[in-house]
């Protein structure tokens, strides 16, 4: 059984482009290109991404930090979460007395995270308490 034979033609025309384009380097580059494309378009934004929530996950963690120690001298008082919203750190508390005056917690987080930064403190009884920006 004889197989097919495909013509001297195509084979040679296929072959001359590959030749040429080996030689010229294009499909290469071409390919370099797109995937330098492809990891500019992608890989920048997921690490800025990446790199900003770390940043807000350790500002969080600083503020609760500060809220507890801030809350230390009241008995019975706790943080019980602390959440970026915005550019606004929101700090949940619950106290069977009245908070100790908003201006040390204030003072507490200046150097901690970066200024300007509004702090709220909302109670478990409902009040919100504006608490001021970080560093003014």
């Amino acid at each position: 059984m004889e197989t097919p034979r495909s013509s001297g033609c195509l084979c040679l025309g296929d072959s001359y482009d590959a030749q040429h384009d080996q030689a010229t380097g294009r499909p290469a580059r071409r390919a370099y290109a797109a995937l330098g494309l492809l990891f500019v378009v992608v890989f920048v934004p997921l690490t800025a991404n990446t790199a900003l929530t770390l940043l807000i996950d350790v500002w969080t963690s600083r503020t609760k930090d500060a809220a507890e120690q801030w809350l230390a001298q009241s008995p019975g008082a706790s943080v019980t979460s602390v959440q970026a919203a915005s550019r606004t750190m929101q700090i949940h508390v619950r106290s069977p007395e009245d908070l100790p005056p908003v201006q040390s917690l204030l003072d507490r987080l200046e150097g901690r995270i970066p200024n300007g930064i509004p702090i709220v403190v909302d109670t478990q009884r409902g009040r919100r308490i504006d608490a001021g920006t970080v560093g003014d």
